[in-house]
């Protein structure tokens, strides 16, 4: 099935990236960790997903964005969070102190607006049954993604250090379904998000390999691309490092 996919790019001359408009199914899809002729699609190219190939227009975009906000949940199944948010403020040079530990429901949604870059780790839950309920679990509940209609944001650049966030309602119709679609209609330009349950270190190793080319180069596909061969030299299986794919609301 890879290699059917990913046949019609190998014929075409353009080399270094792979843009995937997904529908229905094809969200699931981890391109990233397939296989072709042999070796992973990251021999040949970074992968970027984009929403809708005729959507753009109902993505809101708000400029003026400053500063960084990271924030995390202290759960017991999340031992090293505090850990994994400390290296990506280290990375980022934020203060450690102003990271927002278990914000409340309310802390989040008004901390993210007007920030060039979020990072969020996390419990999230995906319902395929509903996906506006899906939602990412703060110190009293949760937010649901239909919440984040109400905002305006103006990230750069969203990550989403929390399971499953990446999947997207596979149903018929509109595509914009899910925790990571939502982020990017309320106005973010990209996203990384992983498909399914990630393993804390190895997801600390895959994000300071992301950050630290992010800085380097601004690209998240590229970015995503020297995290996921970076993490397999230690973790090789395509669980620990395939989960994560990039989002952007245009190309």
């Amino acid at each position: 099935m890879a290699a059917r996919l990913i046949e019609p790019p190998k014929a075409h001359p353009l080399s270094g990236r792979l843009i995937v408009v997904p529908h229905g199914p094809f969200h699931q899809l981890p391109f990233e960790a397939f296989r072709v002729e042999g070796e992973y699609v990251d021999a040949r190219w970074s992968v970027v997903r984009t929403p809708l190939a005729g959507g753009e227009a109902t993505l809101r975009r708000p400029t003026g964005a400053t500063g960084v906000l990271l924030a995390g949940v202290e759960l017991p199944e999340l031992p090293e969070l505090r850990a994994e948010l400390e290296m990506v403020a280290d990375l980022l040079a934020v203060d450690r102190n102003s990271l927002l530990l278990n914000p409340s429901r309310a802390e989040l949604l008004a901390g993210m607006p007007g920030r060039r870059a979020i990072h969020l780790a996390t419990h999230g839950r995906f319902r395929e049954d509903n996906p506006a309920f899906s939602s990412l679990t703060v110190a009293d509940g949760v937010v649901f993604m239909a919440e984040l209609a109400d905002l305006s944001l103006s990230a750069d650049l969203v990550v989403l250090s929390a399971c499953s966030t990446g999947r997207v309602f596979p149903g018929r119709g509109e595509d914009l379904a899910g925790v990571t679609h939502s982020f990017l209609a309320a106005g973010a330009r990209n996203l990384v998000a992983p498909l399914w349950r990630i393993r804390e270190g190895a997801t600390r190793d895959w994000m300071a390999a992301f950050y630290r080319d992010w800085l380097a180069h601004g690209d998240i596909a590229l970015a995503a691309q020297v995290a996921a061969r970076s993490t397999r030299a230690r973790w090789d299986h395509p669980y620990f490092w395939g989960a994560f794919t990039c989002h952007v609301s245009r190309l």
